[in-house]
């Protein structure tokens, strides 16, 4: 069977993915405020999409932007690629600012002066690089503060809540 646009929503939906909880409100409440939100994620673009979808999440407004990975549908809706090439993994997330230059210039532009990085992942972090200090990959320099979420079962290994909070500004 041939994966299509609505085959992948419908699989989204049937495997019963939940957004964190709290993650509604904040996303709602980000939108209604007019803040610039973007999602950066090492996931696939089209089922972010459907999960927001279903849980009721604007996704769709000039505040929110995925930056995840895409498939690439032809004329009859099969799929035919992933993009961005490379695809966006937790051991690249350094290349966010560089990929998303405009969204962040515009936030600035627009008199946004912090990023606020909130992840569950170390790794995670690495969304800053380049948004701020010396070498930055756009226009201006952001303050940069990082809520860290604590999975009581981490990916990869073990880590202890000391480690993990000693590189998040909170947990």
């Amino acid at each position: 069977r041939e994966i299509h646009p609505d085959t992948v929503k419908e699989a989204s939906l049937a495997a019963s993915v939940a957004l964190r909880p709290g993650a509604k409100e904040l996303l709602s409440t980000l939108n209604a405020l007019g803040v610039p939100t973007l999602i950066c994620s090492a996931g696939i673009t089209n089922i972010i999409q459907a999960v927001l979808e279903d849980a009721g999440v604007p996704h769709d407004s000039s505040t929110l932007t995925i930056s995840s990975n895409r498939l690439v549908f032809d004329k009859e809706l099969n799929i035919r690629a992933v993009e961005p090439s490379p695809p966006v993994t937790s051991y690249n997330k350094a290349q966010t600012v560089e990929r998303n230059r405009d969204w962040f210039n515009s936030a600035c532009d627009a008199g946004r002066k912090t990023l606020l990085v909130i992840g569950d992942r170390i790794s995670d972090l690495e969304v800053a690089r380049g948004a701020a200090g010396a070498g930055a990959a756009i226009d201006h320099k952001l303050n940069v503060a990082s809520i860290g979420i604590f999975n009581d079962t981490p990916h990869g290994p073990q880590i202890v809540l000391e480690d993990f909070a000693s590189h998040f500004d909170a947990v």
